[in-house]
């Protein structure tokens, strides 16, 4: 689907591996590359397709300009669904997705869902349906296990249901913040 779109505008990217899938993403025909160093992620990525810039007002000038509204590029309840039926018939993904189905069937749609960087974080975070914005917090990237605790509190905190999907030893990194959940009730 990226490779369809009309335009790709990435933000501050150094277009990693763990962001490119290994850089075997298939790029748009016009990618925007916005950074400080914009020259820095043109390592992995073909330069033929590039606007480079670290000015986000021209980057934005010249995106608009030959825009032309249009309909949706992509039917994404259809390729969900056929993503998800895939899964769960593979006997490697069936098991994630059932803990997605599991969680999407329990929570409710005014909770918050905070993922760790875990396996079960992994597969909430990239497969699980948001009934409404801003319902996930998912931190893509390197180096952040241990997420998922900390950033549960503030929701929670406010008394949002706040449900944190944690594994692989993140919670090991909170055990401050478990400390005073414990301490303040």
């Amino acid at each position: 689907m990226l490779a369809q779109a009309d335009a790709l505008v990435v933000l501050g990217s150094q277009l990693d591996g763990m962001n490119t899938k290994n850089w075997n993403l298939p790029w748009p025909s016009t990618v925007v590359l916005v950074d400080a160093d914009p020259t820095f992620a043109m390592r992995n990525i073909d330069p033929t397709a590039v606007m480079v810039t670290n000015d986000i007002s021209s980057a934005a000038r010249a995106l608009v300009a030959d825009t032309k509204p249009r309909d949706e590029w992509c039917d994404v309840p259809a390729t969900n669904a056929g993503v998800r039926a895939r899964l769960l018939a593979d006997t490697k993904g069936h098991d994630g997705i059932s803990l997605v189905e599991a969680i999407e069937n329990a929570w409710p749609d005014e909770g918050v869902i905070v993922c760790d960087m875990a396996v079960a974080g992994y597969w909430t975070g990239v497969y699980g349906r948001q009934p409404r914005p801003r319902r996930l917090a998912y931190p893509v990237g390197w180096g952040t296990l241990g997420f998922g605790l900390p950033a549960a509190l503030g929701p929670a905190a406010a008394g949002v249901p706040t449900l944190s999907v944690c594994g692989d030893g993140g919670v090991a990194f909170a055990l401050g913040e478990l400390a005073t959940i414990v301490q303040e009730n």
